[in-house]
């Protein structure tokens, strides 16, 4: 799948390819704008156990280089750094993105004759932190992470099992 940039005016100034079905989008402001998309997690029949493919936030730079992406290696479920169905982003004065998911919807799909919880979220906040991270085991029990270093605006999951 891809994402076309467009100027003010619909003039085409680049695309951005690689990723998994896009369906949350924001681009950072700035001389050097960054490209911040929620990718759908994979439930079609010609994709669902493929690995490492969508239910993640993925970070571009305008000349399509994947500067980070935001996830845990288990993609899919209800923890922090886990996404259901990244439906809209939308960062805030102080840095924090919120992602909004429509997990009701597409539970179904995700996990086939499981019940749908009481408690599922449609919200995850990301707070500004000076590096991206990206999970390596269960937060609450791990604080292993690998660092990447990231030019402007850093989020990881807002709670309180998230390394700092």
């Amino acid at each position: 799948h891809r994402v076309q940039i467009l100027d003010g005016d619909g003039r085409f100034l680049t695309e951005l390819v690689d990723m998994h079905r896009p369906s949350a989008l924001t681009i950072t402001a700035g001389e050097d704008p960054q490209v911040i998309v929620g990718e759908l997690a994979s439930y079609l029949e010609v994709n669902l156990h493929t690995p490492n493919l969508g239910g993640c936030i993925t970070v571009f730079d305008l000349d399509n280089t994947e500067v980070a992406t935001l996830c845990r290696p288990d993609r899919l479920g209800r923890e922090p750094g886990q996404f259901l169905s990244p439906h809209s982003l939308a960062p805030d004065s102080e840095g924090s993105l919120y992602l909004g998911e429509v997990g009701r919807a597409d539970w179904q799909f995700l996990f086939p004759g499981q019940p749908l919880p009481s408690d599922l979220r449609g919200v995850q906040k990301f707070r500004r932190v000076p590096l991206i991270v990206e999970f390596t085991g269960h937060l609450a029990t791990s604080r292993r992470i690998r660092q990447r270093s990231l030019r402007g605006p850093l989020h990881t999951p807002d709670g309180p099992d998230v390394a700092q």
